[in-house]
């Protein structure tokens, strides 16, 4: 079978899922070159936003092997942007997320960053169960939100049970 090329609209969708990569881990094409040692008319092609090419399959390979990068994000456009590795326990999965999530969107030396994750994975480790502090957070960002579902919800039920009502109906 001779090598085929994505669609158009398939390169054009990779390119810009891996600008945004680039983007955030890299924070320019030059570091990701100097990084990776890709030749400049190569990662000129990856970048042009006029019938971009995609990276062949070593290189994708590279790629994900090298930086997390998870290849259904990139090609498919399915989340999440960088591979987790699966975990034994729910909270190691929620650590694992966040971390994944962090090193995408902080633009910050990996060394740094490696840092202040093991001091808050240490802070965490010792902490007891209840005021975990990676699962606490989580816990407090999505608690406000989870409170206006549940008073929409108690809102919802109490029309339909109005509703209901006989003595209400015209």
């Amino acid at each position: 079978m001779p090598r085929q090329r994505p669609t158009a609209r398939d390169a054009d969708a990779i390119s810009r899922r891996l600008r945004h990569f680039v983007q955030q881990r890299y924070g320019s094409w030059a570091a990701f070159e100097k990084r990776f040692s890709v030749p400049r008319t190569t990662r000129l092609a990856w970048s042009r936003r006029e019938q971009p090419s995609v990276p062949d399959v070593p290189q994708l390979l590279r790629l994900a092997r090298e930086t997390g990068l998870n290849l259904n994000w990139l090609l498919l456009g399915e989340p999440p942007e960088l591979r987790i590795t699966p975990q034994a326990n729910p909270v190691e999965q929620v650590y694992a997320v966040i971390e994944a999530e962090l090193r995408a969107s902080e633009h910050v030396r990996a060394a740094d960053f490696d840092f202040a994750w093991t001091q808050i994975k240490a802070h965490s480790d010792t902490a007891n169960a209840h005021k975990d502090t990676v699962v606490g957070l989580a816990v407090d960002g999505v608690r406000s939100v989870f409170q206006k579902m549940v008073q929409w919800s108690k809102q919802q039920d109490a029309f339909a049970k109005l509703w209901q009502d006989p003595k209400n109906q015209p």
